[in-house]
């Protein structure tokens, strides 16, 4: 079989951009024979989940940019770029690189897998059917993640003029840069996104069960409120989340032990699609906990954290009766190039024991889908559709399996869209939906102060700790690639505004 000559070909070539992926000079490997049996479909379809546990664990530098997080003295700068608010076209290939390179594993899957169905007995075919399915699902979600970080925010209103993202749909290696596609409009992309989730709601027919590994049923679904909420189309959202709800497979945790037990040892019941690792087959990238956490200290509780909360995110919470505080923060003696302190620091991604031994190397498995972002989804659809009893229902429901004694209360307008934002914050905090949600929103980041301005680099600095980006700054847009620009004549001229 061919594909392992395709993937280290892709791995070794490191200077090319994503589109060039698709182009790369493999024209003397027959794609015919990448793909020949029900094995070879199960390799590709392995490697796309490989994909998903890299790009769905490098969500820290998005997190770092937003307002919950300060550098420590004596921190090794990575993220510091995003921090100061300071990415450019030169630095962001990576992801555009992730997902342009799932797409086109997708494509091979998508155009070879139909043909081997011919001839194959009936239970080949319905597994292929499945791969076939994650081939379309994964095509959509590398399409949407793009479209997040590359892409203004989607408004109906002017998506047919929006600039997206290049639409590639064939494995079709090219060295002609005439062949390259220029981005193509949002409405197109999202057209396409849509079209990729309805055929691979045709094709996966495995029923959604709690910390399922691989895409079910109802990952697709939770996919689906999730794209509807971006789109604005808030009958979806609704529908596909609180479908999910209703089906009460994936009951909120009431308990702070068991919800501590969700982050540190990867249990419970509230993940939809759990990203599988183990010892062996880990995340390329370092995980979020080596940078919030770090232990250097067996007997005096002291770490050396790169970051570490703001107080704003600390004060949000009801640190008495929130199950989730508990989980997420922990005071503890900080290491810091001046000295020791006090603080709270993140402490979300500990490092289930499960995937280490000797010292926590702080992987967790990536909760991709979770339960508590449909209340949330729900809750803000209902809210922009003009329900606010049902809004708030939601909201509740959410405040009530997390905060003891929760007394529910109704909101509407402003209010209402203030507590969701709140809650979604809190909820969802380093988690990689920060940054996405404030532009969504088309408001402010504005950062809070700093536990202990004294400890943090860059205390007092517009640049730092008193940073405020206004809504519709241009750097809540990543800049396309400079090499895909320098690569691509199609795109030559539309860069994102203001790099």
């Amino acid at each position: 079989m061919k594909r392992t000559l395709i993937i280290s070909a892709m791995s070794i070539l490191v200077g090319f951009t994503a589109c060039d992926m698709e182009k790369l000079p493999y024209d003397n490997i027959e794609t015919s024979e990448s793909l020949q049996t029900l094995a070879d479909c199960k390799a590709f379809r392995n490697d796309l989940y490989a994909d998903f546990r890299n790009t769905f664990y490098d969500f820290l530098g998005q997190e770092i940019a937003a307002d919950g997080f300060n550098p420590v003295i004596g921190y090794t700068n990575t993220y510091g770029g995003d921090y100061r608010w300071e990415t450019e076209a030169s630095g962001t290939a990576g992801r555009w690189n992730d997902n342009y390179y799932i797409i086109a594993n997708a494509n091979l899957m998508i155009e070879r897998v139909p043909e081997l169905m011919d001839g194959a007995t009936d239970s080949d075919r319905a597994q292929m059917e499945i791969y076939l399915g994650e081939a379309y699902l994964s095509r959509a979600m590398a399409y949407f993640d793009l479209t997040l970080r590359y892409c203004k925010d989607y408004e109906p209103s002017s998506a047919s003029s929006d600039m997206g993202v290049p639409i590639v749909l064939k494995y079709a290696p090219s060295a002609d840069a005439g062949t390259y596609p220029g981005r193509a409009s949002m409405e197109e992309v999202y057209k396409q996104i849509v079209s990729d989730l309805g055929e691979a709601t045709k094709r996966i027919t495995v029923e959604g069960e709690p910390r399922s590994a691989y895409l079910t049923q109802d990952g697709v679904k939770a996919f689906k409120a999730r794209v509807a909420l971006q789109m604005h189309d808030w009958n979806t959202a609704i529908s596909a989340s609180t479908d999910l709800i209703n089906s009460n497979k994936y009951p909120l945790i009431t308990d702070a032990k068991k919800y501590a037990d969700m982050w540190l040892n990867d249990n419970g019941d509230e993940a939809i699609w759990q990203i599988s690792q183990s010892m062996t087959e880990r995340p390329a990238t370092s995980s979020p906990g080596s940078y919030l956490f770090v232990e250097v200290g067996d007997e005096d509780n002291t770490c050396k954290p790169d970051y570490v909360p703001e107080s704003g995110i600390i004060n949000a919470f009801d640190q008495e009766n929130d199950i989730r505080f508990g989980a997420y923060f922990t005071k503890r003696t900080v290491s810091s190039g001046i000295g020791y302190v006090d603080l709270f620091i993140c402490t979300k991604y500990p490092g289930n024991p499960e995937l280490y031994s000797g010292k926590s190397n702080y992987h967790n498995k990536q909760k991709a889908f979770r339960i508590s972002e449909m209340y949330l989804i729900a809750a803000e659809a209902y809210a922009q559709n003009g329900n606010s009893r049902e809004a708030s229902a939601m909201l509740n429901a959410l405040r009530t399996a997390r905060i003891a004694n929760w007394s529910a209360e109704e909101y509407s307008g402003d209010a209402l869209m203030s507590e969701i934002r709140t809650e979604r914050w809190k909820e969802l905090f380093c988690e990689g939906y920060r940054m996405m949600d404030l532009k969504r929103w088309n408001v402010e980041m504005r950062r809070t102060p700093a536990q202990n301005s004294s400890f943090i680099v860059l205390p007092g600095a517009e640049n730092g700790e008193n940073m405020v980006k206004e809504a519709g700054n241009y750097r809540f847009v990543w800049p396309i690639p400079q090499a895909e620009i320098d690569a691509n004549p199609q795109i030559k001229d539309q860069q994102n505004p203001g790099y």
